[in-house]
């Protein structure tokens, strides 16, 4: 069972206290754990204004030390917080928005080091020693590398993975870093690493997606423990990393860890490496399609099963490595389909709990959020979701929202649709609907949003937004569906769906929707007649004549509140309803399906006869009114009129000239119903479940 910690849930309640300004005053500066996990929660927030008040409070009450903004996009507010601070660590995130003028270009140059100045004050400046500039998404003005080691004295680790770096640029780095212990240069274009020598205290060194022939000088690096060969791109296209680092026949006298991912390796590459490296304790081969034997006290992080696969993901979540744990992803989804019988319970459970940390790591992982949602969609189809417990069920429901709350345009962007798209798949098991005490309330109003978005053209995200819509109401309680219900603005949006669909002769998504107002009408059928829901029923009658829409209506007239009837019998409805009937009629000879015809036919002459039972008796003497029963007669003594009959015709000729009183107390349906045992007529059998 999954369940987050105290801290976890302390840290986000101080956070809501301070954006809503309810934290008591106090003098009292949090310690720098507290602080650091509290500005990490900060972080995860994306939609709230930060107010000079947000930012004060921050300044006053935390003590900053380490910074990950990795997932977000700076903007000054941040800037202001960390001058306050006294940082050790920096992960920095977008600078886009920090740009003076609107943006035109993919890129912009930045002078980082100004920035830097910027944002970190004396002190930080003298004590940060760890700067992590990968994510930044700019280009930086010549000089940026030897200003920074300048401003930045004490750096003991770099991060610069995916920034080009020129010849002259990696010399530089080379020869004003001798102090870094840890360097990521993966992806930055460096083909020639001579000069990383001068790096003696490396110890950890990423230099994968790197187009280089020679790496003698990294074996003069005797501290280094790991050696990081993966792409940090895609893995699908194998490099020959490892073959270059082979072909040198030397040896690193203190290594642990290698990751040859993304790289060509087979069996008896890594027995060499083994053989020559007998420091090594984990080797890493995500994205490698071989089988490799067990080596005694040696780690290989596979991807070749469901456990293997699960024990990578621990490890590449911990170093952040968005490639490797797409590529494993992509795995377990291919095992999930082709065997997922022959996993164990246990299994598929870690599987699930793997997921989820991929969601929480990577909250803005777009390619690793579409790959998760298609594995958790295996996983929990149908019944094989009761292999959750009820509160795992619940945890489901938060990560999926988590997931669909950091794609609001994904219309823009086709991974993105296939995520939300998996999302609401998920939401379509009727098994995962029926958890207990699930929130079925939150699962309905998320839909309708994303149905009633503006601009929507109903797609298939949308068409499976409307079934879950209409699963959800039936696990709701009863107070939570009259409150949804009650809403006017609900059904005034579902009214103009509904009529949308209608002109856009939509049969599939009208049949949707019209469930989910069948469901409104049984509820608040005020609220349903008060907006509308009347007219827009009887007028698509003509096209979209659905057996629910004329029971939505019956069941309206039946309810025997003034203003519905009132509603019902305005002239412009009552005539619809007698056109509509009398098409009916005309059908019963020449419809092959005489059976529903018939149905129909009955079902609109009842709500005629509810209508007029409950119209004024002046109102009845007008021609108008006289030619409405006598249409209604003629059409409900055709429909009983078998031969085999004995029905009572004078009752049809004569009820509705009876004055109101005593002696006439139900409708003619009400009154056929209490009869229908002494009387043999085939109408009566159309009674049969009305």
């Amino acid at each position: 069972m999954s369940v987050p910690s105290l801290l976890d849930l302390t840290n986000s309640q101080v956070m809501d206290c301070i954006f809503e300004g309810t934290l008591p005053p106090s003098a009292y500066q949090l310690d720098p754990v507290i602080s650091n996990r509290l500005f990490e929660e900060y972080c995860r927030i994306y939609d709230i204004e930060i107010t000079k008040s947000v930012i004060k409070e921050i300044c006053s009450r935390l003590n900053v030390t380490r910074v990950n903004m990795r997932h977000c996009v700076v903007q000054r507010s941040e800037i202001l917080i960390l001058q306050n601070q006294n940082i050790e660590s920096l992960v920095m995130g977008s600078l886009m928005c920090l740009e003076p003028r609107q943006i035109t270009a993919p890129s912009t140059t930045l002078k980082i080091e100004a920035l830097l100045k910027r944002c970190l004050n004396e002190e930080s400046r003298k004590s940060l020693k760890h700067l992590d500039l990968s994510q930044t998404g700019n280009d930086y003005l010549d000089g940026w590398v030897e200003n920074i080691s300048k401003l930045l004295p004490s750096l003991i680790s770099l991060g610069i993975a995916g920034r080009s770096l020129s010849a002259t640029e990696f010399t530089t780095l080379c020869t004003f870093y001798r102090n870094l212990r840890n360097l990521d240069i993966s992806n930055s274009n460096v083909n020639d690493l001579r000069g990383i020598s001068n790096l003696s205290n490396l110890e950890v060194l990423a230099i994968g997606g790197l187009e280089v022939t020679d790496m003698k000088e990294v074996f003069e690096l005797k501290k280094l423990r790991v050696l990081d060969l993966s792409s940090r791109e895609c893995l699908c296209c194998l490099r020959n990393l490892l073959e270059t680092y082979l072909s040198c026949h030397q040896v690193l006298p203190d290594l642990r860890f290698i990751d040859c991912s993304g790289n060509f390796a087979n069996p008896d590459m890594i027995v060499n490496l083994l053989e020559t490296h007998k420091t090594l304790q984990q080797v890493g081969l995500i994205g490698v399609d071989r089988d490799f034997p067990d080596f005694p006290n040696v780690k290989l992080l596979t991807h070749s099963t469901i456990r293997t696969s699960i024990e990578a993901i621990h490890h590449y979540t911990t170093t952040k490595n968005y490639s490797a744990i797409c590529a494993i992803l992509k795995k377990i989804s291919e095992i999930l389909v082709e065997n997922y019988d022959g996993e164990t319970e246990e299994t598929l459970r870690e599987c699930f709990f793997a997921l989820c940390r991929v969601i929480k790591v990577f909250p803005d992982g777009q390619s690793l959020h579409k790959l998760v949602t298609e594995c958790l969609r295996i996983m929990c189809r149908d019944t094989r979701i009761y292999m959750l417990s009820v509160s795992e069920r619940h945890d489901l429901v938060n990560t999926l929202f988590t997931i669909c709350d950091h794609w609001p345009t994904y219309k823009q962007n086709f991974e993105q649709s296939e995520t939300i798209q998996n999302v609401w798949k998920m939401f379509q098991n009727l098994s995962f609907l029926m958890t207990k005490n699930l929130n079925s309330r939150r699962i309905f109003e998320t839909a309708m949003e994303y149905v009633m978005e503006e601009g929507t053209m109903i797609g298939y995200i949308e068409k499976c937004c409307l079934k879950v819509m209409g699963d959800s109401v039936d696990q709701m309680s009863p107070s939570d569906q009259l409150s949804i219900f009650d809403h006017r603005q609900t059904c005034r949006h579902l009214l103009d769906l509904l009529h949308n669909s209608y002109k856009q002769n939509r049969h599939e998504i009208y049949r949707l929707v019209l469930g989910i107002l069948h469901k409104t009408v049984a509820q608040c059928p005020e609220v349903f007649v008060e907006m509308g829901g009347v007219w827009i029923l009887i007028g698509h009658l003509k096209k979209f004549n659905y057996y629910d829409s004329l029971c939505m209506l019956r069941m309206l007239v039946t309810s025997k509140q003034q203003k519905i009837v009132q509603e019902m019998r305005k002239t412009d409805n009552v005539q619809r309803l007698v056109r509509f009937l009398q098409a009916c009629a005309n059908e019963l000879d020449v419809s092959p399906n005489t059976y529903m015809i018939k149905e129909k036919t009955f079902i609109l002459a009842s709500i005629l006869s509810e209508i007029i039972f409950y119209s004024k008796e002046s109102h009845l003497k007008t021609i108008y009114w006289i030619t409405v029963t006598r249409i209604l007669r003629e059409v409900l003594i055709k429909l009983s009129g078998a031969p085999t009959c004995s029905i009572d015709t004078t009752f049809f000729e004569t009820y509705y000239e009876t004055p109101r009183g005593e002696d006439l107390t139900e409708t003619p349906i009400e009154y056929l119903k209490r009869n229908r045992d002494e009387r043999g007529c085939c109408l009566y059998c159309l009674l049969q479940g009305v």
